[in-house]
């Protein structure tokens, strides 16, 4: 989602997740009042699968050399 760019030692990216229980979102679950987006993987392919971008979970920290290091992510990433 972004990092605390170049001058910051270490550099923080700051990562979020989605999750593919579209159900939580429905009227009257629990997320039901999250502010979220759908991602539809007809419109977005690159996508394994429909899910949704929860805003209003905080995304995580980690510092940036560490998630260079993760081969799996960085495929998904481009």
């Amino acid at each position: 989602m972004g990092d605390t760019g170049l001058l910051s030692t270490p550099i923080i990216a700051h990562l979020c997740t989605t999750t593919t229980f579209l159900e939580d979102f429905e009227p009257g679950s629990k997320r039901a009042s999250h502010r979220s987006f759908l991602i539809k993987k007809t419109r977005y392919p690159f996508f394994d699968e429909d899910c949704i971008l929860d805003y209003d979970e905080e995304p995580y920290a980690v510092e940036k050399d560490f998630y260079r290091e993760m081969p799996t992510l960085k495929q998904r990433a481009n």
